[in-house]
């Protein structure tokens, strides 16, 4: 009876198993919406988008080269609802002075690089532990591809940054990873 039992236990629950899966159905296509802002910076991968689909394109953007550290800039704490909510409908946008004076009013930096002839752009960014870590930006053309990777054990947020570029960029590919 017992090396019955032994035997049953195991496929009875495998059974189980799969009934439970077959229940769930199949997973979703339709990704699910961000999370209302109150709870924006817990887990919020809502921004991350994948690489393009179009290997010419994105082999481009791989052997493009990184963006200069002093070209990248978080946007502090304070501003970074604002810059959320100005991302809401686009994942990059260029910025007036007036703009890039609220989202840094103490950046001297900024008003450097815009002298230098380069167009701030406000960016969606996504990071663990935001403004931590470090980027890896890359622009191609239109394109531009945002990493971001980190170290620790913070959730992903919203980590929008503005980025000074020479080009324009309309397209925009999000990616991040965090270690432990």
């Amino acid at each position: 009876m017992k090396a019955r039992q032994a035997i049953l236990a195991p496929a009875l629950t495998g059974i189980l198993l799969l009934s439970i899966q077959a229940r769930a159905g199949a997973p979703s296509e339709t990704p699910p919406p961000p999370p209302p802002p109150q709870l924006i910076g817990v887990d919020d991968r809502s921004w991350i988008a994948q690489p393009p689909d179009d290997s010419k394109l994105f082999a481009t953007l791989e052997a493009a080269p990184k963006l200069e550290k002093s070209r990248i800039v978080t946007v502090p704490p304070e501003t970074r609802m604002t810059a959320i909510a100005l991302l809401r409908d686009t994942s990059i946008q260029p910025l007036d002075a007036a703009t890039l004076r609220q989202l840094l009013p103490n950046a001297t930096d900024a008003a450097k690089m815009s002298s230098a002839g380069l167009t701030p752009y406000l960016a969606r960014s996504v990071a663990a532990g935001c403004g931590r870590g470090e980027y890896d930006i890359r622009q191609a053309g239109e394109a531009l591809s945002i990493f971001t990777g980190t170290l620790g054990p913070s959730a992903f947020a919203r980590c929008p940054v503005i980025v000074f570029l020479e080009h324009p960029a309309t397209r925009v590919w999000v990616e991040a990873a965090a270690a432990l």
